[in-house]
């Protein structure tokens, strides 16, 4: 149920940022996606809204109460996978608690996802960004259009009203440590 809720909740973000705009402009750039296989079940991989973008935060159901999972688990066991993630009770509970689901609950300032570069605040909903950075058509004017698009990306957090942090990957670690 996890990764559905994962999967849901990323199509949430990925429509409130307006990510398909820059997917589009990336495939017009001749940026290459790495290509992602998240899960064996085939329902979720149809489900990724992206070729180039991949929600990194975690869902942390320990942020939610008793009740919540109940809820959750109740509806997950109730319905086949193609109409949970299309119930519009699941949708409006993950929109609304996308904050308490993806961001977890620590005192941290900063967290590692991957290797010792790979740091992004605590409190943004963190993004990997896929691609293929060696490729012919990839030149120093793309890559200064792919950086200004991360960049702008993040300063979504003033229309969305939370931060956004997006790392550029090669590859997908599992688990994010908290340091």
């Amino acid at each position: 149920m996890e990764e559905f809720l994962w999967m849901m909740t990323f199509r949430i973000v990925y429509d409130e940022l307006g990510l398909r705009k820059y997917d589009e402009e990336l495939e017009s750039l001749g940026v290459r996606p790495k290509r992602l296989q998240l899960s064996e079940n085939a329902v979720l991989n149809k489900l990724l809204p992206s070729r180039y973008f991949f929600l990194r935060s975690s869902v942390h159901m320990e942020n939610l109460s008793h009740d919540e999972i109940l809820f959750l688990e109740n509806r997950y066991k109730q319905l086949v996978e193609e109409e949970f993630v299309k119930d519009m009770e699941i949708l409006t509970f993950l929109k609304e608690n996308k904050l308490r689901i993806l961001l977890p609950q620590t005192k941290e300032t900063a967290l590692c996802w991957g290797t010792w570069e790979d740091w992004a605040p605590a409190d943004a909903i963190v993004l990997a960004f896929h691609y293929l950075e060696f490729n012919v058509a990839y030149t120093d004017e793309v890559d200064c259009r792919v950086v200004d698009m991360l960049n702008e990306i993040q300063e979504l957090y003033k229309k969305t009203g939370y931060k956004i942090a997006v790392i550029r990957y090669n590859e997908v670690p599992r688990t994010a440590r908290i340091l």
